[in-house]
């Protein structure tokens, strides 16, 4: 991996798959460990039961929605910092 490689996901321009990051943390004498433990029980009840009661689609289409307007503000906010 070039160093220009490791520079832009530094600098947050690329986001870097699972086997760059592996490759990354074995380079760096880490293995890489997946976990995924479990958030404290404090979500909204009613929440849950609207999300529940969605198609697997409608959650699909949901989450990129989110996914999108999560980009557009990182987008925005690099315009930002450009400008500043």
């Amino acid at each position: 991996m070039t160093q220009a490689a490791v520079s832009r996901i530094e600098r947050g321009q690329v986001s870097p798959s699972f086997s760059t990051v592996r490759e990354l943390l074995l380079a760096m004498g880490r293995e890489p460990a997946l976990s995924a433990p479990r958030l404290p029980q404090n979500w909204d009840p009613e929440h849950m039961r609207s999300t529940r009661g969605r198609t697997p689609e409608e959650r699909l289409r949901l989450a990129i929605g989110w996914n999108r307007l999560s980009a557009r503000l990182s987008a925005a906010g690099e315009e930002a910092r450009a400008g500043a």
